[in-house]
C-alpha cells in the first residue's frame, strides 16, 4: 500500500486510471478540427477576420489566464478550479453556437 499524507491508498491503479480519464475528457475536443470551417461557413466570418482577430485573441487570452488559474488552483482547490474551467469551456461553446460576428467570438 502507498501512503499519501497519512492516508493509505489501497488501489493506486484506480487513482491513476481516474486521473487519466479526467485528463482525457478535459482535453477531448472533437469539434476543434472543424472550428475554422464552422466559423467561416455558418457564422460568416472571413479568413482575414479569423487570422487577424479571432485566433490571436484566443491564443493570448489563454496565455494571460494561465498563471492566474494555476495560482487559483493552489489557493482554492484543484477540483473547484477544474470545475470552473469546464464551465467556462461550456460558456465558450454557447458563444460559438449563439454568437454572431467576430466581436462575440
Amino acid at each position: 500500500m502507498i501512503s499519501h499524507e497519512g492516508k493509505k491508498i489501497r488501489h493506486p491503479w484506480a487513482l491513476i486510471l481516474r486521473l487519466c480519464a479526467v485528463g482525457f475528457f478535459v482535453n477531448c475536443q472533437p469539434s476543434e478540427p472543424f472550428l475554422t470551417r464552422f466559423l467561416m461557413e455558418d457564422k460568416g466570418l472571413t479568413e482575414d477576420q479569423l487570422d487577424n482577430l479571432v485566433w490571436p485573441t484566443d491564443t493570448f487570452a489563454s496565455l494571460v489566464l494561465l498563471l492566474p488559474c494555476g495560482l487559483l488552483a493552489e489557493f482554492w482547490s484543484y477540483r473547484g478550479t477544474v470545475l470552473v474551467g469546464l464551465l467556462c469551456r461550456q460558456a465558450t461553446r454557447l458563444l460559438l453556437l449563439f454568437g454572431d460576428g467576430a466581436a462575440t467570438m
